[in-house]
């Protein structure tokens, strides 16, 4: 009728995947299962349960949010309370696109020449150091020489609600040290064909006005 696979840390188990026979959707297999997968990280002594990944608006998902108390893990890194499907306030992506646009626009009034990448690996950064390397999956690389080795990128953190501007560096000996040499995502960063690590050299501000991140980019252009 219906299978799940999970991970099994120290302290938690992480549900991955659930395959059920559709002619059993009736009976909620998904949620069965999931429900097994906490009985079972009860009887291992695990003291967390990760049931996996929602999407807001897609309601396939909200099955996992019936098993208790759950709570959600935004980009900084605090958890909070799920609150109920129709609030999730994980609309991030909108957000994200909006905000990246509203301070392109203000660049281009600057005449500030900038370049929208994605960055797929965005990810890494929280499994390597946060502070040290990039966690946002939209970018604004600002082209304007700098020193040798440097690029100047310009975000929006939608937890923090805040732009940023900083210097990065491609850090290539920490994809490696990955096993990810062969991976390539055609709208990313890359140097000779290969997608690199956006490692973190300087912040040179924070702000909540793109204005301000804009004045600090001409700024620095007179130097």
């Amino acid at each position: 009728m219906a299978v799940s696979y999970f991970d099994t840390g120290k302290d938690s188990l992480a549900s991955l995947l659930a395959i059920y026979d559709p002619a059993f959707a009736r009976f909620s297999p998904g949620l069965y299962t999931l429900a097994e997968e906490v009985e079972l990280a009860r009887e291992l002594g695990k003291k967390f349960f990760y049931p996996g990944y929602i999407l807001p608006g897609f309601s396939q998902f909200d099955y996992k949010m019936r098993i208790g108390q759950v709570q959600y893990l935004p980009a900084a890194g605090r958890w909070k309370p799920m609150p109920p499907p129709g609030e999730l306030p994980l609309q991030i992506t909108d957000e994200l696109a909006a905000k990246t646009a509203e301070l392109e626009a203000v660049l281009q009034q600057w005449n500030i020449p900038s370049r929208r990448k994605v960055y797929p690996f965005f990810s890494l950064g929280y499994l390597l150091y946060p502070d040290d390397y990039m966690c946002a999956p939209l970018l604004l690389e600002i082209r304007k020489p700098v020193r040798k080795g440097l690029i100047m990128i310009a975000l929006y953190d939608p937890d923090e609600q805040i732009f940023e501007l900083c210097l990065c560096r491609h850090d290539p000996e920490s994809l490696d040290m990955l096993g990810y040499q062969e991976w390539e995502y055609s709208p990313g960063f890359f140097e000779k064909g290969k997608l690199m690590l956006l490692q973190k050299e300087k912040t040179l501000l924070v702000s909540s006005s793109p204005e301000e991140i804009a004045v600090a980019i001409g700024d620095s252009m007179k130097h």
